[in-house]
């Protein structure tokens, strides 16, 4: 796996995001980035989410997803053929409004050989592995507590077999969690 990292962070509100089929972000500085759901890899993820407390155990400040010898039962889980999720007051599980919560999720697939772009937004931190090695990994949240989200895109070179594997953390005031692997012309 060849890989060809561009930044491009930028900040967006969550509350203006428009969670039909495409979020566009636009930065004076780098320009405009589109995340359409139409457009990515139909990865087919099994996704859980868990009810967190993050004054007993901080994922950010640890590093550990989870504490160790710790096991805790989902509060939610679903298949999905993309990660596309934005959560303005907090994960919603029956009557329950959960607002800080950790998201795991996983995905196996064939990929044709080619050029990749991998497109992520999210809030408060997120990592993500393919094959076991992490490719992005923005796991320092904001010592502030805000409604912004952050995105970043980077070049992968794929073919074969490859897992990927997603964590995030959302420690309220909103959260996104919106990933996008689509193939691209070679530059």
């Amino acid at each position: 796996m060849k890989i060809k990292i561009t930044f491009f962070i930028l900040f967006i509100s969550l509350f203006s995001v428009t969670m039909a089929q495409e979020v566009v972000i636009k930065d004076k500085k780098y320009g405009t980035m589109s995340l359409k759901k139409k457009e990515s890899l139909n990865l087919e993820f099994s996704v859980s989410w868990y009810s967190y407390d993050f004054e007993t155990h901080n994922p950010i400040v640890t590093g550990q997803i989870f504490p160790p010898n710790v096991r805790l039962r989902p509060i939610k889980t679903e298949s999905s053929n993309n990660l596309f999720y934005k959560w303005e007051e907090g994960l919603k599980v029956g009557d329950e409004i959960y607002k800080q919560f950790i998201t795991i999720a996983e995905a196996s697939a064939t990929i044709e050989a080619g050029l990749y772009e991998l497109s992520v937004c999210w809030n408060d931190a997120v990592r993500i592995y393919i094959d076991g090695k992490p490719v992005i990994v923005e796991w320092n949240s904001s010592k502030k507590r805000t409604t912004k989200a952050v995105s970043k895109k980077l070049d992968l070179t794929l073919s074969g077999n490859h897992h990927f594997l997603v964590e995030h953390v959302a420690q309220g005031n909103g959260a996104a969690l919106i990933l996008n692997l689509k193939k691209v012309e070679a530059k």
